[in-house]
């Protein structure tokens, strides 16, 4: 990438990444490198994506507030890992799949996860 490019990036607070199949791990820790004051992430569909993967970047991206994962995992731990180090983590659809799955979507809100019990 070009200078210009690489300096636009350093500044962008949102990244739309949805549909791009192919992404992996280390094209999460490129953007997590790369854009420090990132505030959102949509990954839909990025379904190469590892939970330790997106867990690692999350983790570096201490700036993010929103992370879109509907359609990269069907596994829900992801959720479970990353609330505990960013509890106020918005999820995106994602979310209500999780609070689905745990029998906890009562109301179309944020629900506080130790709230939901597995039945």
């Amino acid at each position: 990438l070009s200078p210009v490019c690489l300096g636009s990036l350093r500044r962008a607070a949102s990244i739309n990444a949805e549909y791009m199949g192919r992404s992996h791990g280390r094209n999460l820790l490129f953007i997590a490198q790369k854009c420090p004051q990132l505030q959102a992430l949509l990954l839909t569909d990025c379904f190469r994506l590892t939970t330790d993967g997106i867990c690692d970047g999350v983790r570096q991206l201490s700036t993010l507030k929103k992370i879109e994962l509907y359609g990269v995992t069907s596994d829900f731990v992801v959720v479970d890992e990353i609330m505990r180090f960013r509890p106020k983590m918005d999820f995106g659809l994602l979310w209500f799949q999780y609070c689905a799955e745990k029998g906890c979507l009562l109301k179309i809100e944020m629900v506080d996860p130790s709230e939901c019990t597995r039945a």
